[in-house]
């Protein structure tokens, strides 16, 4: 860790543009004569580090370094005087899901493992509890849950860390695995719990306020959506009934505010994007519009650790962007960007008394670094760097294009060709992202720049039903499967056959979970616009997906993929049912271990084609799952995919899998 004193109302010009700031630098930069040298499996690697929490005095962090498939949790120690890390816990990656500070000694780690259970014909979980002691290397399990209805799992499951009581935090979970999840005081020195709300249908989601009064509760009911709430803990649960911007799920709680009576929400009921408003917990009704942006949805907000008065909101155009509420927060924010330019500023955290700020910072070249700021004295301090066996000068910047779908929705997405590169007519690769409700921006993806550097140009189509765009085109994802979801990754690729950007006879298209299962749509409907695709742990069989999803997340779930069709309809779109018709190269990668899209669903469509003069190849991972977090795994996949990209065909498949050693 390096540290550079500096004036908080001073730090343009006091640091260098480079990456790692002047006085920062933790390491030099690997130099290769062109960013097709760099071996794909410094690509594959991965980063170095995956995440700090830091404590709420700001003098200690965990940091999450990847070990294989797993991570290992360090304890920082960032005062002024020392500075050493220390070997805590070694967890699985695919299964961390939250770690918590509760107090400055006490750390809760939450985990989650899923897996497709072929008994109960489900996706069963289980979810892990544990906590370990700055001063102590032995990790405790606090409580451990196996999930066997819809109806167990918590929205939220760490509700609150109790800062008043030391050892002491809130969590939500159902004892039985089967029951609507309560709220329960847990106590990580005795292990002993006791009940603070008790399990209510059909409340699975619970908010406190700040100093940890649970305050609301959420859930849904024949379609609707529940809230109750109360503004004392002595008070009774009140539902707030009749209330539209409830019921429509237009309402989405963020933070109780300080003193109980009132909660900061995202709502869309105005302009249709989401905004920020204060609502009233007594009635329900809006009481003030805190801000809204004009194009994109508020993503979050900063609150002060000392009085959780809101400093800003957050907002994603092209990368992350700022509202400030406090004139002196954003003041100081405004410096650090000038100081760390053309990069997303993102605050973490604030220590409990404001003073200090864990911040990341980063953008599409740079796969970022983490600091602690220190308001008082100035001190900016580099905890660690995300990479550093990638040299951003040979990364690949992007630029963001927008298109019209055939029925003349603008659709807006990113480009990135290779370094240097003038001319048009690139051969392309379309890599819509994996959850149909998530977004592309302008932040690192190894993917992409791993195609980049071998020469392809990548498209990432913020498809509709894309988050982040407001309620209206966020809902365009319902009955999207096969549709005009589908639509929207064709017309990306016309587009860019239209504008010169891409080869017409040379794009493919790659992607993950739902985008695997639209590649290999793609490529079975428009075989002259699509000349391969590369699908890793796709969904092939549409309607056996809906099925799935509708015994594990409920009829709605279902019914937001499927529309209501009928199962001979759903064939229509569904890979599985079209195999034959597949013409063109086709690419599948799925890992056995697969906990959110079972193998099964790859292996159906490998078996069918076995036999037949396939173009279908593919490769299974041994143990892998829906993440390759396995580092090995991303190595194989990625030469496979190089190679795969390169022969713009695929190898003649015998109809087996190939399985990675």
């Amino acid at each position: 860790m390096r540290s550079l004193i500096i004036g908080s109302l001073a730090l343009t010009g006091l640091l260098s543009s480079a990456y790692a700031p002047s006085g920062l630098s933790g390491s030099e930069y690997p130099e290769y004569a062109s960013p097709s040298d760099i071996p794909s499996t410094t690509f594959a690697l991965g980063q170095r580090i995956y995440g700090i929490r830091m404590s709420p005095n700001g003098q200690y962090a965990v940091a999450f370094y990847p070990a294989g498939d797993r991570f290992q949790l360090r304890l920082l120690s960032i005062g002024e005087t020392t500075s050493s890390d220390v070997n805590k816990a070694l967890v699985r990656a695919a299964d961390l899901q939250r770690v918590v500070w509760i107090d400055n000694d006490s750390v809760v780690i939450e985990r989650s493992r899923s897996f497709f259970s072929f008994v109960s014909l489900r996706l069963q979980s289980s979810h892990l509890v544990s906590s370990f002691s700055r001063t102590s290397d032995k990790m405790t399990d606090v409580v451990s849950i196996a999930h066997l209805t819809p109806e167990s799992y918590p929205m939220n499951s760490i509700v609150h860390a109790l800062p008043e009581e030391e050892g002491r935090f809130l969590l939500s979970y159902s004892p039985d695995g089967k029951s609507y999840p309560g709220v329960y005081k847990m106590d990580i020195r005795t292990g002993e719990s006791e009940t603070v709300v008790p399990p209510m249908a059909p409340f699975q989601g619970w908010w406190a306020d700040a100093k940890g009064t649970v305050r609301l509760g959420l859930g849904m009911a024949r379609g609707e959506v529940k809230m109750i709430v109360r503004t004392t803990e002595s008070e009774e649960w009140q539902e707030l009934a009749n209330d539209q911007l409830v019921a429509t799920g237009r309402v989405e709680p963020v933070s109780v505010e300080a003193g109980g009576k009132t909660m900061i929400v995202k709502s869309a009921m105005n302009q249709g994007r989401y905004g920020l408003y204060r609502i009233s917990l007594e009635t329900g009704k809006m009481l003030q519009k805190l801000f809204e942006h004009p194009v994109v949805d508020v993503q979050s907000i900063t609150v002060s650790g000392l009085d959780q008065r809101l400093l800003s909101a957050e907002f994603i155009t092209d990368r992350l962007e700022h509202h400030y509420f406090d004139k002196q927060y954003g003041s100081l924010l405004e410096a650090i960007g000038r100081a760390l330019p053309d990069r997303s500023i993102r605050v973490l955290q604030t220590s409990r008394n404001d003073r200090f700020m864990l911040i990341f910072a980063g953008n599409e070249i740079y796969p970022g670094a983490y600091y602690r700021f220190d308001s008082q004295t100035g001190e900016f301090l580099l905890l660690d760097e995300v990479r550093t066996d990638i040299n951003p000068a040979q990364m690949s910047p992007a630029a963001r294009k927008n298109y019209f779908a055939r029925d003349g929705l603008e659709i807006d997405g990113y480009l990135t060709v290779p370094l240097g590169s003038t001319d048009g007519g690139f051969p392309t690769v379309i890599m819509p992202h994996a959850n149909p409700a998530g977004r592309d921006f302008m932040t690192f993806d190894y993917f992409v720049q791993f195609l980049a550097s071998r020469g392809f140009a990548v498209f990432q189509p913020n498809y509709r039903g894309s988050s982040g765009y407001g309620y209206a085109f966020g809902s365009l994802a319902f009955n999207g499967w096969g549709m005009e979801m589908q639509d929207d990754l064709t017309d990306a690729a016309t587009f860019l056959i239209d504008e010169g950007l891409s080869d017409p006879d040379r794009i493919c298209i790659s992607g993950r979970n739902y985008a695997g299962y639209a590649a290999l749509l793609a490529v079975i409907r428009d075989p002259d616009i699509f000349a391969c695709a590369i699908a890793i742990s796709p969904v092939t069989n549409l309607p056996e997906w809906v099925k799935l999803v509708q015994r594990n997340f409920g009829k709605e779930a279902a019914r937001a993929i499927s529309g209501g069709r009928s199962k001979r309809k759903l064939k229509k779109s569904s890979p599985l049912h079209l195999a034959k018709e597949l013409t063109r190269p086709a690419l599948i990668v799925h890992g056995t271990a697969d906990g959110v899209i079972p193998f099964d669903q790859s292996l159906q469509l490998v078996k069918k084609l076995d036999g037949h003069d396939s173009p279908l190849s593919s490769m299974a991972l041994p143990g892998g799952d829906n993440n390759l977090s396995d580092v090995r795994f991303r190595a194989r996949v990625f030469e496979r995919m190089e190679a795969f990209l390169k022969q713009q065909i695929g190898t003649e498949g015998d109809g087996v899998f190939e399985v990675a050693e």
